[in-house]
């Protein structure tokens, strides 16, 4: 349904066309859904075959390359992967995602994802295979930087494209949001953040031989470097128990210390105790000797 909807199509089937243009370079490509202008339009013919891919929105997976099984939702949404992207979903207005088995929610701009209850990840125990305690915790929780720092967001929208099709559009209104977004993106790059650095988190990672799951590593140039904070609680719990052993330790030190100076203060009483019958003997014997001697000093 829509001016050039499928147009191309020769060998596709199980696809659904909704809005100008919609699949409209779609050759071979099958169980596809398009709602919007220009979404899901594909170079025909040597991509024309993208299967299970879903899109809603104004150029929602625009122009995408063989491309199996990806979901983009909200206008613009798409993948910067110029061939081959697979399993990804890139969720919002100018959404990108930019390597396979990915989920992106939001643009460049955006400066707050929540809800009202925390991220839940998959932890069944009866899934899980190779287990080892082989976590590290101290040598890499106090080697950390913790810094402070701004976001280069126009730098990083340029690198993702985010701006491309709006400047190629001859449609003015649409030119105009570019600055728009600058404006919201140069806002964004004031707000200064607390966190780590990826590629020292790796780096220090390697040099302890922690292969840690918070760091993810780009796959093409058009990936950014990430990292997942919740995994640090985990090294953080084994950084406290190995704390707490040492805190242990020293109570155990420190009963002994306090064992070994009440010992020694008994002894020392004991020691004064002696010297005080010592003295009292030798006071006597002291006496003894001086009633033996007469004023003369001659022995009685």
């Amino acid at each position: 349904m829509g001016s050039n909807a499928l147009w191309f199509n020769s060998h596709g089937g199980q696809n659904t066309a909704l809005g100008y243009f919609a699949l409209y370079r779609n050759y071979s490509g099958n169980y596809n859904t398009a709602v919007g202008y220009n979404s899901l339009t594909t170079d025909f013919p040597s991509s024309g075959n993208n299967v299970y891919n879903a899109a809603l929105g104004w150029e929602a997976g625009y122009d995408i390359e063989n491309n199996d099984q990806n979901t983009f939702l909200g206008a613009k949404s798409n993948s910067t992967i110029l061939s081959g992207a697979l399993n990804t979903t890139a969720i919002g207005y100018n959404s990108k995602t930019t390597a396979n088995n990915q989920i992106r929610i939001g643009n460049s701009s955006i400066t707050s994802i929540g809800g009202f209850t925390g991220w839940t990840n998959i932890s069944d125990g009866r899934f899980k295979n190779n287990i080892k305690e082989n976590v590290h915790g101290l040598d890499f929780i106090l080697n950390l930087r913790p810094v402070t720092y701004h976001l280069s967001v126009n730098d990083i929208s340029a690198l993702l494209e985010e701006d491309k099709l709006k400047s190629e559009s001859k449609d003015e209104k649409i030119k105009n949001t570019i600055e728009k977004d600058k404006q919201v993106r140069l806002q964004k790059e004031e707000i200064t953040y607390t966190g780590f650095i990826a590629q020292e988190v790796e780096k220090l990672a390697n040099e302890i031989g922690f292969d840690f799951s918070g760091i993810d590593k780009p796959q093409n140039e058009k990936s950014l470097w990430g990292l997942r904070y919740a995994e640090f609680v985990v090294p953080l719990v084994k950084a406290v128990q190995e704390q707490q052993v040492m805190i242990e330790n020293l109570i155990r030190e420190n009963e002994m210390l306090n064992e070994n100076q009440a010992a020694f203060q008994n002894e020392n009483k004991a020691l004064r105790a002696d010297f005080g019958q010592l003295s009292t003997e030798l006071k006597a014997l002291k006496e003894m000797v001086l009633n033996k001697v007469d004023i003369s000093g001659k022995l009685k």
